[in-house]
């Protein structure tokens, strides 16, 4: 009789585990890269709304510096950009500073994602301090002091723009 190998079949063990080991770490590296990407996708909407809200901030200063009694959007939001993915849009309000030169600027920019969500699913408000540097209209130029504006991607902080 023929003595049986011990090692008979232990090739197909190995072939089988060293798989299994490199399928586990295939599909961890999917995983990462897919959480990756949807976290990139998140800062880049979240940076989007930002953007809404300066344009508003900026949108206010220019109707202020043509020298019209400007309080802002009111309850009406503005829509900046539409498309299948998403939609950006802003409102602004316009108070009075401590002084008659000075307005307060607030601008919420909103971002709805898909595009035809009711509520928005990131929002970013800044407030901008504008000056007039004098008092007649036709050479008087507001100028931004944005106290503060935090979000993941920039801060700013009392800074003079």
């Amino acid at each position: 009789m023929r003595k049986l190998d011990k090692q008979n079949g232990s090739i197909i063990v190995s072939i089988l585990i060293i798989t299994v080991l490199l399928s586990t770490f295939v599909f961890s590296l999917i995983v990462l890269a897919h959480q990756n990407l949807a976290r990139s996708k998140q800062r880049l909407l979240l940076l989007q709304s930002q953007y809404a809200a300066e344009s508003g901030a900026d949108s206010a200063i220019a109707i202020l510096n043509s020298g019209v009694a400007y309080t802002g959007t009111g309850a009406t939001d503005t829509t900046l950009l539409t498309n299948s993915l998403y939609k950006a849009t802003y409102s602004v309000s316009v108070a009075a500073g401590s002084s008659d030169k000075e307005k307060i600027v607030t601008a919420v920019g909103k971002l709805y994602s898909p595009a035809s969500k009711a509520t928005p699913t990131y929002t970013r408000t800044i407030e901008v301090v504008v000056v007039r540097s004098s008092t007649s209209n036709t050479s008087s130029v507001l100028s931004r002091n944005i106290f503060e504006v935090a979000s993941g991607v920039k801060n700013v902080w009392a800074s003079n723009v």
